[in-house]
């Protein structure tokens, strides 16, 4: 009986869609938005489902020339809030329905295409074992890296289909995950394509893809579409493309950008260490067994995959700004060396002995056991509060007054500044008519307010007497206003 379930594709589908949920899904919504590009999504999405300006993304309603990112990710955002309501779940869902699409795809890669469904299984289970992948900034925040690594995942392996297999649905397939990459994350998904280039001629194609009208077809796309959305958001936003170039293109590769930087090995020791520390030793080996492989496709892959990621992973380590998860695309591509590591490493068993598939099957649960405890136990275990940074802290309590945890009706908040995610939950406070936003020097007698910042804590300590009402957190002080002292001193905002 079990012997022919092993033999069932659905099996190990169901199976992996169990073990996805609690890396993936589980407490999505419980931790507070992080400050910077998350809150800054965040920000994006709110204008743009007030407002409905499709092209140029903004913050309090002017351009957004900070965040000069293709607008994919926050469009999907809106969506998002429109179907899930403005809260923590709807920004994060399009990168969790990423990392579900990312893992779908390399299932559906090896169970039809290899017609192995249990290399697929092993290949997403060693991808959501990875703290470099379901990490925040990563597939559990409303990030651009987890849209990004699906549409790159895929036209890299359409990219290996279409050469395989020679048929131009491939290719378009290819062409269309491109685009969107593009228009996810801008010029990033493209240090991917020197890889695909030098296979195409490792492969002998290059000269019937330089005969292709599909390859025409496909670059005439791909201008079109992406410098179309460039050139209309440049009409309705004089100085957006000058911003781009400054942002993302040689300003970020040629110097570290606010203090990002790291050696050359900066991707080499987060991804032994960190973000692929399980398997990362099993790598060398898995490409030796890939290579090796009398399968034909399968050790075409192996070759095709890693240059793929050692490339990529080469460029990013080349560039001066350096950030945690720009490895991230490159670690699906990773997981699916392992898998094909662990598939070949199960020929080793030999054919005479009985279940050998189950022998298989076995020695790799036992192997991703560990990792995936300690990803459950991190997904679902929450966070820390004393891991948490003061931000953090600060707008946890806002995420709780939103959700009804403390009542904080009619109140002020006092602030010379806010951080972007700190921002967005005062916004939709004040939106939903809860609290009032003042400037420290607009305070007025009678006022409970909420103090969060040092500067404003000593101003109204200063100038004002005041009943103390209590410290929600080390960082927080609510005061009730009682009466002017006689020189008020003026706050300077930041």
């Amino acid at each position: 009986m079990l012997q022919s379930l092993l033999h069932k594709p659905w099996v190990y589908f169901l199976l992996l869609l169990i073990m996805l949920y609690f890396p993936v899904f589980s407490h999505l919504d419980e931790l507070p938005l992080d400050c910077w590009d998350e809150a800054r999504l965040a920000m994006n999405a709110h204008d743009m489902n007030q407002t409905n300006n499709w092209i140029v993304t903004t913050y309090w309603n002017n351009p957004d020339m900070w965040n000069t990112k293709p607008p994919l990710m926050i469009w999907l955002q809106v969506l998002s809030i429109r179907l899930l309501g403005e809260n923590e779940l709807a920004i994060r869902f399009p990168s969790a329905l990423a990392a579900l699409g990312t893992c779908f795809l390399l299932f559906w890669f090896f169970a039809k295409k290899y017609g192995n469904a249990l290399v697929g299984l092993l290949a997403c289970v060693v991808l959501i074992t990875s703290d470099g992948y379901v990490r925040r900034h990563g597939i559990r925040t409303g990030d651009y890296d987890s849209l990004l690594t699906m549409f790159t995942t895929s036209f890299i392996l359409f990219w290996f289909l279409y050469l395989e297999k020679a048929k131009p649905k491939y290719f378009f397939l290819f062409t269309g995950a491109l685009i969107l990459a593009s228009l996810t994350k801008g010029v990033q998904p493209l240090i991917f394509l020197p890889a695909l280039v030098i296979y195409a001629v490792y492969r002998q194609k290059h000269l019937s893809l330089l005969k292709s009208g599909h390859l025409y077809a496909g670059i005439l796309l791909f201008i079109l579409l992406i410098s179309g959305y460039y050139l209309l958001r440049e009409h309705y936003n004089p100085g957006y493309i000058n911003a781009v170039f400054e942002n993302e293109l040689g300003g970020r590769y040629t110097q570290a950008l606010e203090g990002h930087k790291g050696s050359f090995w900066f991707y080499h020791d987060i991804l032994s260490q960190a973000d692929f520390k399980f398997w990362y030793i099993m790598v060398p080996f898995a490409i030796w067994l890939g290579v090796t492989a009398k399968n034909v496709f399968i050790k075409r892959l192996t070759i095709f995959i890693s240059i793929a990621a050692f490339l990529y992973l080469i460029i990013i380590s080349m560039a001066a700004t350096k950030l945690n998860w720009y490895d991230m695309p490159a670690l699906p591509l990773l997981s699916v060396v392992v898998a094909i590591g662990f598939d070949q490493a199960g020929k080793w068993i030999p054919h005479s002995a009985q279940h050998k598939k189950q022998l298989t099957l076995l020695v790799a649960i036992t192997l991703i056991l560990i990792p995936y405890k300690i990803i459950f136990e991190k997904t679902t275990g929450g966070e820390d509060p004393a891991d948490m940074q003061d931000n953090r802290k600060i707008a946890g309590y806002f995420q709780q007054a939103l959700k009804g945890g403390v009542d904080i009706k009619g109140y002020y908040i006092a602030q010379t500044y806010l951080d972007q995610n700190i921002d967005w939950y005062v916004r939709l406070l004040e939106e939903r008519h809860i609290v009032k936003s003042s400037s420290p020097n607009h305070l007025e007698v009678s006022y409970k307010v909420i103090a969060f910042q040092y500067d404003v804590q000593q101003y109204i300590e200063q100038n004002y007497t005041y009943d103390f009402l209590g410290t929600p957190n080390e960082y927080i002080k609510v005061y009730r206003l009682k009466d002017r002292k006689t020189v008020i001193n003026v706050l300077t905002a930041n």
